[in-house]
């Protein structure tokens, strides 16, 4: 069964990633270990990584790379 982690990795490739911190309640700490000790996710970066395209998705947000470097003034 493929995870959802793997879809991903398969349809990106390798890419450059940034650490981003968040604080979460204890009870949402718990859940994102659920899923991922049931095997649906490789890790908790999988699982927020997921849950935040599919919010993206939700509101139809979508923003390309040419996008990004003519948001930086390149």
């Amino acid at each position: 069964m493929a995870r959802a982690g793997d879809r991903r990795r398969r349809k990106y490739g390798v890419r450059k990633l940034v650490v981003v911190s968040v604080n979460l309640p204890d009870r949402q700490v718990e859940n994102l270990d659920a899923l991922v000790e049931l095997g649906l996710f490789r890790s908790r970066s999988d699982v927020v990584e997921t849950a935040l395209e599919e919010l993206l998705l939700r509101y139809n947000v979508k923003i390309e790379d040419e996008d990004i470097e003519a948001i930086k003034g390149r």
